[in-house]
């Protein structure tokens, strides 16, 4: 895990990008945008996380990622989080109950339509 800074309108990923780590909102606004269009598709604030699908596979990155305003993540490495799981699966378990139900929340809005802040 580690703490990153990123200034306003600065690229955290671009779509295609290899879907490697996910991140942790603490301070700030991220949009996830589809850049072909550039159209937002959810504005994360502080305390919610996005890119969630990296811990479970390795694919890309299907959306980018940018700073709407000077923003603080915490960044986790799709590879240490599945050794955490290997090593304690208990210790972790309830927090990726939280991850998926919020996933699936926000998958839930997007197939209604909505852009959202989350």
């Amino acid at each position: 895990m580690i703490e990153r800074r990123y200034q306003k309108g600065e690229l955290l990923f671009a779509q295609g990008d290899d879907a490697d780590a996910f991140y942790l909102v603490k301070t700030g606004r991220i949009e996830l945008f589809d850049p072909r269009r550039d159209t937002a598709v959810a504005v994360i604030e502080p305390g919610c996380t996005f890119g969630e699908q990296a811990v479970f596979s390795y694919g890309a990155r299907n959306l980018s990622a940018r700073a709407l305003e000077d923003t603080v993540c915490m960044h986790y490495l799709a590879k240490d989080l599945q050794h955490l799981l290997e090593q304690q699966p208990a210790t972790v378990r309830r927090a990726f109950e939280m991850v998926i139900l919020q996933l699936e929340m926000r998958n839930s809005l997007r197939a209604l339509g909505a852009t959202h802040s989350f």
